[in-house]
C-alpha cells in the first residue's frame, strides 16, 4: 500500500498535536497569525511567543519583522527558521548561557530544521515567488507548517530551559 503525502495543513496539525497540552494554542496561533492573519511568518512567530511570554506582540514582533520572506524578503534563509533562532537565543542568553552555549542551541535547532525540511532557503521551501503570496498554486499553510515547528520547538526549549533551572 503506497503511503498518501501529508498536505501542508495535516503538517500542522501533526505538529500541534504533538506538542506539549501547555503550548498546543501557541503553536496553532502561530500558524493562524500568518495562514489566517495579516502577520509575515517571523512576526506570526513572534505574536504567538510574545503571547505565551505574557507580553506586548509589538515588542517582539520589532526584532523580527525583517526576516519575513527570508531575509529583507528576498527569499533567503527562511523567516519561521531565523525567527526561531531568535527566540533560542532569547530564552537562553535570559538563563545565563554564554555565546558559545547560545551558537550551539541555535545550530541543534537550525540542523533540524534543516534535516526535516531537506533545506533552509525561503524560495525553495515556499516553492514560489514571496512577492505573489496569494498566487493560486500557493497555499499558505506550506509556510503554515515551518511556522508550527519553529515555534514549538522555541516553546519546547523556553519550557526546558525554565525546568532545569528549578532543578
Amino acid at each position: 500500500m503506497e503511503k498518501t503525502k501529508l498536505t501542508p495543513k495535516d503538517m500542522i496539525e501533526e505538529i500541534v498535536n504533538s506538542s506539549e497540552d501547555d503550548i498546543k494554542d501557541f503553536v496553532q496561533k502561530a500558524s493562524d497569525n500568518f495562514v489566517y492573519g495579516s502577520d509575515n511568518c517571523s512576526e506570526a512567530i513572534a505574536s504567538s511567543i510574545a503571547e505565551f511570554d505574557q507580553v506586548p506582540s509589538l515588542q517582539y514582533k520589532a526584532f523580527v519583522s525583517g526576516f519575513g520572506k527570508g531575509i529583507a524578503g528576498k527569499g533567503e534563509t527562511c523567516g519561521a527558521l531565523l525567527s526561531g533562532i531568535s527566540f533560542i537565543s532569547k530564552y537562553a542568553a535570559e538563563k545565563g548561557y554564554n555565546k558559545k552555549e547560545i551558537r550551539e542551541f541555535a545550530q541543534k535547532f537550525y540542523d533540524n530544521f534543516e534535516q526535516t525540511f531537506k533545506g533552509t532557503l525561503c524560495k525553495h521551501l515556499s516553492g514560489h515567488d514571496c512577492d505573489v503570496p496569494f498566487d493560486k498554486d500557493f497555499d499558505l499553510h506550506t509556510c503554515g507548517v515551518y511556522i508550527a515547528f519553529s515555534t514549538k520547538y522555541a516553546l519546547e526549549f523556553a519550557k526546558k530551559l525554565k525546568e532545569n533551572q528549578k532543578n
